[in-house]
């Protein structure tokens, strides 16, 4: 004989057979334990979360673009089902880890009871390249500055080192600057120049 049970919703049943004539159908209540994954810059091809209890892989799913909240592709939802209570009885405290992400790093917050959210923010840079043009005489030295708006984001001083080969009159400088805002918008940079006396 074998012996079976109606689901019960929010439940995982296991059934045993006792070996004498006789079954045990063990309840588990589960909980639902919900991920936003969110995408600061540019959106990543595909992310692998963990559920844990403690130092314990409860379950790892793999999830890509097609997990995106409807009119949203900047925002991934993901959910894990799992035992509400452990061997003792005592509630599961989970927590969520991201496997790695290269070009990105990713911030975890949240509970289990309102949901997590694992921000990954890219660390893609953009290179600046700066021709500067001498028409006259050339100055012994140029600063340039690197502009996001009002906010300066580096500076550099260079000299006759800084020409190109066989051009004494333009001078290359280089800027690398992060692509991305906070708000995961590219950044469209500008570039200034110090005040030279006779130019």
């Amino acid at each position: 004989y074998t012996v079976d049970e109606e689901n019960v919703a929010n439940y995982n049943k296991e059934i045993t057979d006792n070996h004498d004539g006789s079954f045990t159908i063990t309840n588990t209540e589960k909980v639902k334990v919900k991920v936003d994954k969110k995408w600061i810059g540019k959106v990543g091809n595909q992310i692998t979360l963990s559920l844990m209890n403690g130092e314990t892989v409860v379950d790892t799913k793999t999830v890509d673009a097609t997990s995106a909240k409807q009119g949203d592709a900047k925002t991934w939802e993901v959910s894990f089902e799992a035992p509400k209570y452990g061997k003792d009885g005592k509630a599961v405290v989970y927590t969520v880890t991201e496997s790695a992400i290269e070009g990105y790093t990713a911030e975890v917050s949240g509970n289990q009871d309102a949901g997590f959210t694992v921000t990954n923010t890219s660390n893609e840079k953009v290179k600046i390249k700066v021709d500067k043009k001498w028409l006259g005489k050339v100055a012994e030295k140029v600063t340039l500055s690197l502009m996001n708006g009002a906010n300066d984001v580096d500076t550099k001083t260079v000299d006759a080192a800084s020409a190109k080969a066989n051009d004494a009159k333009t001078w290359e400088v280089s800027f690398e600057a992060p692509k991305y805002d906070a708000a995961g918008n590219e950044i469209a940079y500008t570039v200034t120049e110090s005040a030279i006396a006779g130019y």
